[in-house]
């Protein structure tokens, strides 16, 4: 069954937990939930309001289009597989929407006139992703990210004023050499060296209504083959974001906060902000790939689960065709997490959950007094479960308030 969030069916077969019958009496599944057993502490169980559009809200209108620009930027891993490590903790600033202006310095580099180049230019939204060498002490590194604007000629001058101003004496690091991107001779495009002693390319090409930027790090290789890396990252991106059709101006704000229709008000949230600031949101599948762990093999686990949807507040709910199809996705999310550094499967079940599974890291995880999306990134405990068509995780700083998150999450998507 595909329609909503709600099956009844499958909700009185949870509750009751009857799963067959064996000589007349009643058999439980034994991965079956028993909903009396869930602790939801003080989480909401059931689904919140339609969320409605974004209106006259200038930051949601940019948020939305930038949602839907993320789905037609290229992820480093498509232009060199070897780029697959992703950022976390500080740096996971860089993979992220860019709804304002003021959300440019993060992407760009902090620099005077960077903020009022695209205010001024009338930047709309826009995104950007970054992945590096699994060996980050001598491997490479690709940040990409398109930027909208009203028109080719506000993009054409936001490229040369966002470039000038991050050459302007005083800011540079090392002296600017130009770099010309092979392929690519609109591309104004410069090598120089950081204050860390890494050598860099950064790239801007105005094309069309869009500013195409990148920043590339060639490890242990030479500037050139950094420029070529921009080259073949250009060679992809042009063409994937002139398939992009950008919302008119004039109606952004008609733009749904909820794009699929049912499932971002059935996704957990807190008391606090309700989610996390750069992922919070519902995404197409594509474009929810510059947020995990293992782009290349998220993407065929999303394939096979033919996942249309990825709906993100605190906690992750992936819409799949079927249960069955949720169950193996939920089984591939339980390997990513084991996977991630310093991970260990706890072998408590969630309490009325037993076919969920929680893994704590030991070392490496942020603090909870850093910013909810590092804590997101580099969590502590995280918790994987499913139910119906619907696959989920939650994460926390502790055990009980990630399995508590995980009960709620239950209860929301079967209410």
């Amino acid at each position: 069954m595909r329609g909503g969030i709600a099956m009844l069916a499958a909700a009185a077969l949870t509750l009751t937990g009857c799963a067959g019958t064996v000589a007349g009496e009643a058999v439980r599944a034994p991965d079956a939930a028993v909903v009396a057993q869930l602790d939801t502490g003080d989480y909401d169980t059931a689904p919140t309001r339609e969320l409605g559009t974004a209106g006259d809200d200038a930051f949601a209108r940019g948020l939305l289009e930038s949602q839907r620009i993320a789905e037609f930027v290229v992820g480093p891993w498509e232009v060199d597989e070897e780029l697959t490590r992703p950022a976390v903790g500080a740096g996971n600033g860089v993979n992220q929407s860019i709804p304002s202006a003021d959300i440019l310095q993060q992407v760009v580099g902090e620099a005077p006139g960077v903020v009022e180049a695209g205010r001024n230019r009338g930047l709309i939204a826009g995104f950007s992703s970054w992945r590096g060498a699994a060996d980050a002490a001598t491997g490479g590194s690709l940040l990409n990210a398109v930027l909208r604007f009203p028109d080719p000629a506000a993009a054409q001058a936001a490229a040369a004023e966002i470039a000038a101003a991050l050459d302007a004496p005083g800011h540079g690091e090392s002296p600017r050499e130009p770099a010309p991107i092979p392929g690519h001779p609109d591309a104004s495009a410069v090598s120089y060296t950081d204050f860390g002693g890494t050598s860099r390319v950064r790239s801007f090409t105005a094309h069309g209504p869009y500013v195409l930027y990148q920043l590339a790090a060639p490890g242990a290789d030479s500037a050139a083959a950094a420029r070529e890396l921009i080259g073949d990252c250009l060679d992809q991106q042009v063409p994937l974001i002139d398939n992009f059709v950008p919302t008119p101006v004039d109606v952004l704000g008609q733009l749904p906060k909820d794009p699929s229709g049912e499932l971002l008000p059935a996704v957990l949230t807190d008391q606090s902000n309700g989610g996390l600031p750069v992922s919070t949101g519902a995404w197409q599948p594509l474009a929810w790939l510059h947020f995990e762990p293992d782009p290349r093999s998220a993407r065929e686990a999303f394939d096979d689960a033919d996942v249309d949807v990825v709906a993100q507040r605190l906690a992750t709910v992936y819409r799949t065709r079927d249960e069955g199809a949720a169950a193996a996705l939920a089984e591939y999310l339980q390997t990513v997490a084991a996977d991630a550094p310093s991970a260990e499967p706890l072998d408590d079940a969630v309490p009325g959950l037993p076919a969920a599974r929680c893994f704590e890291r030991t070392e490496g995880y942020e603090s909870g007094t850093t910013p909810v999306t590092w804590q997101w990134s580099s969590w502590h405990f995280k918790c994987v479960a499913h139910v119906d068509r619907y696959a989920y995780t939650v994460f926390s700083q502790s055990l009980q308030d990630a399995r508590q998150q995980a009960g709620a999450q239950y209860r929301i998507l079967t209410a």
